[in-house]
């Protein structure tokens, strides 16, 4: 079942925004989901993405390079990178001020689990410089909708 979720305009709208993107939430409530039909909308439109897990040890380890090749990697040749679950890298905050910095044209999406830890791993300030989403549960207008959906 494909809920159409409320958030999900706005967070297309600030993938033209140059700050750096974080989507909030609990456990369970779709981030990853709504990530990812994010990242195949953004393809579907021609723009060069690259997604990451970082609760996948591949994913993790790709991070595990100097600055400078971590901001190559970022940077280069991609309009949008998604890393999904950013809490999972120690210096995340560094990353995305110098990417943002830098005046990169890269957009950088990310989820995270709580604002809780956003603050305990976004350690330097991203003020100015980023767009903070909290998805929330489904809330029984998303549910309704999508039973009149159903009923054509």
């Amino acid at each position: 079942m494909n809920i159409k979720r409320h958030v999900y305009s706005q967070l297309v709208d600030d993938l033209r925004r140059p700050e750096v993107s974080i989507i909030l939430g609990s456990r369970q409530v779709g981030k990853t989901f709504l990530f990812k039909e994010l990242e195949s909308d953004a393809r579907a439109r021609g723009l060069r993405t690259r997604y990451y897990n970082l609760e996948l040890p591949y994913d993790l380890l790709a991070f595990n390079k100097d600055d400078n090749e971590l901001l190559r990697m970022l940077t280069t040749d991609l309009d949008i990178v998604f890393i999904d679950e950013f809490h999972y890298l120690p210096n995340a905050s560094k990353l995305f001020k110098s990417i943002f910095d830098a005046g990169s044209k890269t957009k950088i999406v990310a989820t995270g689990s709580s604002a809780i830890e956003m603050h305990k791993h976004l350690k330097e300030s991203l003020a100015g410089r980023r767009l903070a989403v909290r998805l929330m549960p489904l809330s029984f207008a998303e549910y309704a909708q999508q039973g009149k959906d159903c009923r054509g």
